[in-house]
């Protein structure tokens, strides 16, 4: 793969009272009057215009200079050459909010005309502008406003083609931008951009020129960190300040989070000053805040020793319980709470698809396991494991401290939609990744869809109809009444034919999640009458499947509020034996009793006994469940004392 080189402004961290010392304008101090976006959970990409045969062709590239291969239909959806010329946008290709496991979309060498249905391109720059970055901004407007203005009407006379007959938005975006009047009002973007499944914000210098590499100039803002601290000495103010002879700072130690309690810290390298305080308490502080006092300051982040930046103060502290907390040098209290948090955030990423970040997670987790106790998290430790960077050291500092991480605490409740969707009766591993990609989230946007046939055959749409009633676990007692009702029936069509509901029900568990039907008759006639009979009689809602020996479906008692799902299996008499030990369970049981009679020679499933060198069926005949377990030598066991 060829790379071009190309000049990309990348951003540096905000720092709360950070002032760029080169910078003589108004705007040194950020973050009043700077530009503000949202930070976009995609790939960076740059487009631009390149001859090719003495024609331009629109390109896009990372920031590394790869290209993006995107659909032809998407590159004719961007500024022509004409409006473009030789500028080169600046922006992102992304698939909305909490969609990064969409993102593999633009990474594929050829690219899927329909999977780019779902990407923009969110611009926010131009890289080889002249003027600050406003000045970039009003450029880079026109641009857009131009490029949207005529994407209907190059639509309408079929310039290019959308493989799509649904309406949808042109995807070249602007980036909405943002002047802030203070801290306040960005910290409260920041926070709406969280609370509605975004990474972040940006923030940018409005009169700053296109630097390449990293700039003072651009900064990714990250929220302040909320910790305590005990106050243990004091730092006068400068004498050449205007806090001569008035309190410059507090000297604090910063507290541990242990749920109920906190502690000291007590590692001499982490001390630190905290400014921040009105004159108020700068004049009365060893009245107000002597030696001892706990309170709350606000930072952004840590250094690599793991004190405080920019610590600022907030507030005393006096609803806190602050002790000694006694670890034996073996405790692995603190490493079982990080594995256990990162373990989680493995998982989720992993079933969100978002193989980048559950790769990352997989990784340090590994590198955990070669720790035994919780002195091995020191960061200088940490720092000489392979697999474990800076960022990582920060997160597990960040639950040390504070007990928890912001990652994790955003996401722990959250449910998967690929696990929603593999709820839905009929819908696999593969198709659920397909709904992914497709842009649903939940269940919910598959109720919402007006087109839902589109991406849900028939057996799957009747899932998503009984969805709900299809997660609620039937009680014991609901079963037993399905049962008397069900045997009354059987009996008027065949008293010779047995019915027995088997699996979680059988071995007497307090709730199933569907009933397991086993009819036991001579012929089929007898099941197929059932069927029909439970049908007529309105027992039967709804059918998923039916064969000639077993019927999918759900079924509805009257005293129930809740459709159930009901499985009825029809087995011959010679088989009856195996298929209610097979479906009572448990799983694990009928593994552990499988794998005994492949060590004696034999093969057994729902259906019967064989030899397992020559495949033949033994030469008996079993009538009872019990007579296997005798003949395999096994003492019966009733079904609820079988494994769980």
């Amino acid at each position: 793969m060829t790379t071009k080189k190309m000049n990309v402004m990348l951003a540096k961290e905000y720092e709360l009272g950070m002032t760029l010392k080169k910078d003589n304008s108004k705007y040194s101090t950020p973050p009043r009057g700077w530009i503000m976006s949202e930070k976009f959970d995609g790939y960076r990409a740059l487009f631009c215009y390149e001859m090719v045969d003495g024609n331009p062709v629109g390109k896009f590239y990372s920031r590394n200079g790869k290209p993006f291969n995107a659909a032809d239909w998407f590159l004719e959806s961007m500024p022509p050459p004409e409006l473009l010329g030789d500028k080169i946008l600046d922006g992102e290709l992304w698939a909305g909010r909490d969609n990064f496991q969409l993102m593999g979309i633009v990474r594929k060498k050829v690219p899927v005309p329909e999977e780019w249905l779902q990407i923009q391109y969110q611009v926010y720059d131009i890289t080889n502008s002249e003027g600050g970055f406003v000045d970039r901004l009003k450029e880079l407007k026109r641009i857009v406003n131009f490029t949207s203005k005529s994407w209907s009407i190059r639509l309408k006379n079929e310039e290019f083609y959308i493989p799509d007959d649904t309406s949808i938005e042109p995807p070249l975006i602007y980036a909405q931008q943002k002047r802030i009047t203070g801290e306040k009002m960005m910290k409260e973007f920041y926070q709406e951009i969280i609370d509605n499944g975004g990474e972040g914000i940006m923030l940018k210098h409005p009169q700053a020129p296109y630097d390449n590499g990293r700039s003072s100039y651009m900064l990714k803002f990250k929220p302040a960190f909320d910790r305590e601290a005990e106050i243990i000495d004091y730092k006068m103010g400068d004498p050449d300040s205007k806090y001569n002879g008035m309190l410059g700072s507090f000297i604090c130690r910063p507290l541990k989070n242990h749920d109920t309690y906190m502690s000291v810290d007590k590692d001499n390298n982490h001390i630190f000053t905290l400014s921040g305080m009105d004159d108020k308490i700068r004049k009365n502080y060893l009245r107000t805040h002597p030696v001892g006092t706990i309170i709350t300051f606000e930072c952004s982040g840590f250094t690599d020793k793991g004190v405080p930046r920019f610590g600022r103060y907030l507030r005393i502290r006096d609803d806190v319980v602050v002790k000694d907390h006694v670890v034996s040098e073996e405790s692995r209290e603190t490493l079982n709470k990080v594995v256990k948090i990162f373990s989680h955030l493995e998982n989720y990423y992993k079933s969100n698809y978002d193989t980048f970040r559950a790769k990352t997670y997989m990784s340090v987790n590994k590198a955990l396991k070669g720790l035994s106790k919780d002195s091995e998290l020191d960061a200088s430790h940490l720092k000489s494991i392979k697999g474990i960077g800076q960022g990582t050291i920060d997160r597990i500092k960040e639950i040390i401290d504070t007990g928890t991480l912001q990652e994790y605490e955003k996401i722990k409740d959250k449910k998967s939609p690929l696990e929603e969707f593999l709820k839905i009766h009929g819908v696999g591993k593969q198709h659920a990744k397909k709904l992914l990609s497709a842009g649903f989230k939940g269940v919910d946007d598959l109720r919402n869809c007006d087109n839902i046939q589109d991406h849900l055959n028939d057996t799957q749409m009747k899932g998503l109809q009984y969805y709900d009633d299809m997660q609620v676990r039937i009680p014991y007692k609901e079963i037993q009444k399905h049962e008397v009702y069900l045997k009354n029936i059987l009996n008027k069509i065949d008293p010779k034919a047995e019915l027995t509901i088997a699996g979680s029900y059988r071995r007497k568990r307090p709730d199933s999640g569907d009933i397991d039907l086993l009819l036991k008759a001579s012929n089929k006639k007898t099941y197929n009458k059932f069927i029909d009979v439970l049908v007529e009689e309105g027992y039967l809602t709804c059918q998923l499947a039916r064969g000639s020996k077993k019927y999918m479906g759900m079924g509805k008692i009257n005293s129930s509020p809740c459709h159930r799902r009901i499985d009825i299996m029809y087995t011959k008499p010679s088989e009856y034996p195996f298929a209610i030990l097979y479906f009572t369970g448990s799983g694990e049981f009928n593994v552990r009793m499988r794998d005994d009679a492949l060590k004696q020679g034999y093969t057994m499933n729902e259906y019967s006994i064989k030899h397992s060198d020559t495949g033949k069926i033994v030469d008996k005949v079993f009538h009872e469940e019990h007579e296997i377990f005798k003949f395999l030598g096994y003492e019966y066991l009733n079904p609820e004392d079988r494994l769980q």
